[in-house]
């Protein structure tokens, strides 16, 4: 089960190479224990326009109860899987995504530097199983934040 107290964070477009990577959305889901919702904040570029900035989308507010699975099954996921190492070497993954959880009990789960990942290579590689998970995880993550009441 998912603490009561947590953040998700979801960055479309973490690779980059000699240049930092140019994400095309980032969604940020949050938790207070006070509050009985979730907090969602996005960005995001329109499709197709690499070169437009960030947009903030408006902030959405939706009940914890409706999506406790999803939430408990995403942090139990990534509780099992590793992370590339050195941090930001390599998105070992392949879905040029990276998901970030920290919880109020000091855990943190990261894919990906917070600079993106580079053109090296991780000493940490991920198997079949393992990048099916992950897909999952990232699919989850998007149901919770394209939700609604």
């Amino acid at each position: 089960m998912a603490p009561p107290e947590f953040t998700i964070r979801l960055q479309v477009g973490i690779t980059g190479g000699f240049a930092p990577p140019s994400p095309s959305a980032i969604h940020t889901i949050t938790r207070d224990p006070s509050s009985p919702h979730l907090t969602i904040d996005s960005l995001a570029r329109a499709s197709g326009s690499p070169d437009q900035e960030l947009v903030p989308i408006p902030t959405k507010h939706l009940l914890v109860q409706s999506y406790s699975e999803q939430i408990d099954h995403v942090y139990s996921v990534l509780r099992e899987l590793p992370t590339e190492e050195p941090v930001g070497s390599e998105d070992i993954y392949g879905l040029d995504t990276g998901v970030t959880w920290s919880d109020g009990d000091g855990w943190t789960w990261r894919n990906g530097s917070p600079e993106g990942c580079g053109s090296d290579f991780s000493d940490v590689q991920v198997g079949r199983e393992q990048k099916e998970k992950f897909r999952d995880v990232v699919k989850l993550v998007l149901e919770i934040v394209n939700g609604s009441e």
